[in-house]
């Protein structure tokens, strides 16, 4: 059965400059790739006519960020507190009527106490 050159190419492998081939170039499904948080959708148990956001807040991240500034600078300097002035890590969030739910549907809390990308 004769196949076109299209369907040759998208099913080809890729090879680097050494000839070794590191992994298959297998197509993506559009199932496969993540959908934004942002599609018009709430959470389970939260009212409609909100919008998803970002927010920081302080994670794993900020944490690390935090010992590795205590690790640096001495432990008893208080340098690694300042890690979480500027909270690393982001989340999205839904918000509506003034409070706030993360991506399961439970309330954080007022929108007023979030700092908002």
């Amino acid at each position: 059965m004769k196949t076109d050159n299209h369907q040759e190419i998208y099913n080809a492998q890729v090879v680097d400059e050494g000839g070794a081939m590191p992994y298959p170039s297998a197509p993506v499904a559009p199932s496969d790739i993540a959908t934004p948080l942002n599609a018009n959708h709430p959470p389970q148990g939260c009212p409609q006519g909100g919008k998803w956001a970002r927010v920081k807040y302080n994670g794993q991240k900020t944490w690390i960020l935090c010992i590795a500034l205590a690790a640096c600078f001495n432990i008893y300097s208080g340098c690694g507190a300042c890690a979480f002035l500027c909270p690393q890590d982001q989340k999205d969030v839904y918000v509506v009527n003034g409070k706030v739910y993360d991506q399961v549907g439970e309330c954080l809390g007022n929108a007023s106490e979030f700092k908002f990308l």
